[in-house]
């Protein structure tokens, strides 16, 4: 062997662990053999809709599919109505329905197409269309308990009575074309985002104590949003050549505050941009912009708070007649401003 040889050798086996090298063990551990995936189940739990999983029924409230039971369910793709039927109808409590973007499209002779049929508490729908139905789109209305149940990102088009009637919050919805109120909410709730036009009647109307921000009623038949009980606070929002009166109050203490109104009246000679009624009060009107509507401000109740509006272009701008109100000076002039008052209106 050459010295060479010898060298390549030593060093080989230096590299070596005492003992020599050691393969892993060859007998599998003690117990029984387990799987190392996840179930189908881990990978997704929720429920899907389907004839298997939630099967409809003839019943008193007949139906294409029915929730029964409590959990998160999911569509795998568009569900069809059917003549005499609701589409999905859900009689349990803490359930969330994923629309996950596709349709629940209704027929000639249809019911409803998401309808909860028993005391609702904690009930979402969320993410698709519902369309063509023959009643109402969405009704999660025998509350519970009121505020806890939501609709979000929905469009509710083309039915035959309410887009959406809700006992709870509503969040990015849109109700058009529908053949009554686009969303009827009632109890009590947060409704941000939304848009109502084109439907038969109001836009929005409120049965209760809801923050109404950020939304749109446009080219309603009725009002565009109607207080009809309870105190409300409409802020930020847009209401637009609605047949009657772009925001109607018939809710003591609500706030108005901050909207624009154009255009209102548009079906009838008196159609306000913002109307409170002559048997409420306590209502503040503060910080509006009010043009073209039939009146732009038109205050009948008592004991509210008319101030720091704008109006222009109304056949008659701001209007108060109630008793006991409280309101800011009234500027009529163009030009540079002359009064001091930080609480006065513009009508011009």
């Amino acid at each position: 062997m050459s010295l060479r040889t010898l060298c390549i050798a030593m060093l080989a086996a230096a590299a070596l662990p005492a003992g020599g090298a050691l393969a892993g063990p060859l007998s599998p551990p003690a117990g029984p053999v387990t799987p190392t995936h996840r179930t189908l189940t881990q990978v997704e739990p929720r429920t899907p809709v389907g004839p298997e999983t939630t099967p409809g029924d003839d019943d008193y409230s007949p139906s294409v599919y029915k929730i029964t039971l409590p959990g998160s369910y999911y569509l795998t793709g568009d569900v069809i109505g059917e003549s005499g039927k609701h589409g999905i109808e859900i009689t349990a409590q803490d359930v969330t329905l994923d629309l996950n973007g596709f349709t629940v499209r209704g027929v000639p002779g249809s019911l409803s197409g998401i309808v909860h049929t028993a005391q609702s508490r904690a009930v979402r729908v969320r993410n698709g269309f519902v369309e063509g139905w023959g009643s109402r789109g969405v009704m999660i209305a025998q509350g519970l308990v009121n505020g806890t149940n939501a609709v979000e990102d929905l469009t509710v088009r083309d039915c035959g009575s309410f887009g959406i009637e809700l006992m709870g919050t509503a969040v990015r919805c849109i109700a058009a074309n529908n053949g009554n109120i686009g969303f009827y909410l009632s109890g009590e709730g947060v409704v941000r985002d939304c848009l109502a036009t084109g439907n038969g009647s109001q836009g929005y109307h409120l049965f209760g104590r809801f923050v109404v921000e950020g939304c749109v009623a446009t080219l309603n038949e009725g009002e565009g949003f109607f207080v009809a009980n309870g105190a409300c606070h409409i802020r930020g929002c847009t209401a637009a050549h609605n047949a009657e009166s772009g925001i109607y109050v018939a809710g003591s203490g609500s706030i108005i505050e901050g909207n624009l109104c154009r255009g209102n009246g548009t079906a009838i000679p008196d159609g306000a941009g913002i109307y409170v009624l002559n048997s409420i009060s306590d209502v503040r009107v503060d910080s509006n912009h009010v043009t073209q509507n039939d009146y732009g401000i038109r205050v009948e109740g008592s004991s509210s708070f008319i101030i720091r509006n704008t109006a222009r272009a109304n056949a008659q701008n701001i209007v108060v007649s109630g008793v006991g109100n409280t309101y800011g000076p009234t500027v009529t002039t163009t030009g540079q401003i002359g009064t001091t008052s930080p609480w006065a209106n513009f009508a011009n």
